[in-house]
């Protein structure tokens, strides 16, 4: 990696935990900003989920296997229709 990019600090989650985790954000009082996709050029991807709260972010790193289903939070975080939909259409 390059000096001048820095790699960004994300909590692990599993497919398992991924809507729990939005539940704790969301009744934290935290926003979702947006997902980030990242193919990791082995078969699988990086999905990165941002969350806000009073300029403090919270990042959640998923990594799965490319092609691999993974659970909506959009019914927790509405907005969140958009990204996923974004994200899946980009990815396959």
């Amino acid at each position: 990696m390059p000096p001048s990019v820095a790699r960004l600090e994300a909590e692990p989650i599993t497919l398992e935990t991924v809507r729990a985790v939005a539940k704790a954000n969301f009744d934290a009082g935290y926003r979702f900003v947006t997902l980030s996709v990242h193919n990791l050029g082995d078969g699988n991807l990086d999905i990165i989920y941002h969350y806000d709260k009073n300029l403090n972010m919270r990042h959640y790193r998923l990594t799965v296997p490319l092609g691999q289903a993974v659970p909506s939070i959009s019914d927790i975080y509405f907005c969140a229709l958009l990204a996923t939909s974004t994200a899946s259409r980009g990815t396959g």
